[in-house]
Parts: C-alpha cells; sequence; structure tokens
C-alpha cells in the first residue's frame, strides 16, 4: 500500500490455511492513517473467524477511536470480551498523522515494534500494556505514546511467529537476535531488509515448519 505519507511493504506466512495473525490499514481524512497489528490466540478456523469478526468491527470503529490508540485497543477489548470471550489477543495500533509527521501508538502485550531513524542505530519502542480479552486493558494500564519521524524514518512491526520460532535445539529465534540483524542491514532498502530477516530466521530454525503465524511488515515514511 502506498499513500502520500507512508509506504507499507507486507510479508505473511501461515502455518496453515488459515490464522489469527494479521495487519489492516485504515483511512482517515486528510491523509491520516491508522495501522493495526494483532495476533489472536490458537490457530486454524477459530482464530480466523475472530480475526474476520475483528476486521469488520475496526473498520467501523467511531473516528474520535481510531486517532486515539489506547481508546481504539479499548474498544477491542470490550468487542472480544462481549462476542468472543474464550479468546485473547496482542495487538498494536499506530495512529500515524503526516501534517505532525507524528505516530501515537500503544501496544497490547504484543512484541516490541523496531524503529528506523536514518544515520541512528535501529532500536526497540520499549512499551507495553496488558493483553486484550482478559479484561484488564485500561488507558492506566497502558497509555497512549508518541513518536516524531522525519522522511526516510521506518517502523518493522511483527508477530511472535517470527520471533517464537525454534531450532533443532529448541531455541527460540528471540527479539534480541532479530534487533541485531535488523541494525546490521539497516541500510537496505525495506523489501531487501524484510528478505534479509527471513533469509536469517530460516537458517537459525533450519528449515523446520513454521509453528505458528508469521507476519512482518515495513512502513516507510516519507
Amino acid at each position: 500500500l502506498v499513500s502520500p505519507a507512508f509506504r507499507i511493504l507486507p510479508h505473511f506466512e501461515s502455518n496453515r490455511m488459515i490464522g489469527g495473525d494479521f495487519y489492516d490499514v485504515i483511512e482517515m481524512r486528510d491523509g491520516h492513517r491508522g495501522v493495526f497489528i494483532c495476533d489472536v490466540s490458537g490457530h486454524g478456523v477459530a482464530s480466523a473467524l475472530v480475526a474476520a469478526a475483528l476486521k469488520m468491527h475496526i473498520q467501523q470503529a467511531p473516528y474520535t477511536d481510531k486517532i486515539n490508540p489506547v481508546i481504539f485497543l479499548i474498544s477491542i477489548e470490550n468487542f472480544i470480551n462481549r462476542h468472543f470471550p474464550s479468546h485473547h489477543l496482542s495487538a498494536q495500533y499506530f495512529y500515524v498523522n503526516p501534517n505532525k509527521k507524528e505516530i501515537v501508538y500503544a501496544n497490547a502485550g504484543h512484541p516490541y515494534p523496531i524503529f528506523l531513524k536514518p544515520h541512528a542505530p535501529a532500536n526497540f519502542l520499549s512499551v507495553n500494556g496488558p493483553l486484550l480479552g482478559l479484561g484488564i486493558f485500561t488507558e492506566e494500564s497502558a497509555g497512549n505514546h508518541t513518536l516524531k519521524y522525519e522522511s526516510g524514518s521506518r517502523l518493522i512491526i511483527y508477530t511472535d511467529g517470527l520471533i517464537e520460532s525454534m531450532n533443532r535445539q529448541q531455541e527460540m529465534y528471540g527479539m534480541d537476535r532479530l534487533l541485531q540483524l535488523v541494525q546490521k542491514h539497516q541500510a537496505l532498502r525495506s523489501r531487501e531488509l524484510i528478505d534479509a530477516v527471513l533469509k536469517d530466521n530460516k537458517t537459525f530454525t533450519e528449515g523446520l515448519p513454521l509453528l505458528d503465524d508469521l507476519a512482518l511488515v515495513v512502513l516507510e515514511f516519507s
């Protein structure tokens, strides 16, 4: 997806035909965008049904929710508790305001995103909050966080199928290895960087099949 504000380069692999990992982009007025990523608990048809219902819910959310990430995630918490009480999910939501070159975001138990600024080492955005669907996600437990970006900045978001993939010694790929790999190759173009991450992950896992769905998305800001 390409907009005047940013470009999105996604990669997705499922360990089954269907699953509960997905990302979505919400278009808003004045070129503003919302970016959502989540990992629904479980696998297969049940998780996919929750994900499909969730996609409809977030597209129909009020505008006032879409510009306030923590409120947006609270609405999902309420939706899951009401309609799918046996499920929970990790999620992140980013509200991108290109006029201010600003990202407001909130995290609900999801792996830390990686932020890349030109001429600076990539690093984690280390903020967290409870999982959604447990009845404990609130403004106080999570909160909004604000990030300024410049032209050429990038944001990497992903699901735990990437970092929790294992090799034959039952060792996890892990967040530290991912960050080190991104720092090593951050001069690459975004598609090449995605390919480098996936190649390193497959080398580490020695070709073993995925244990979980894997989503990896790069946002490029202009």
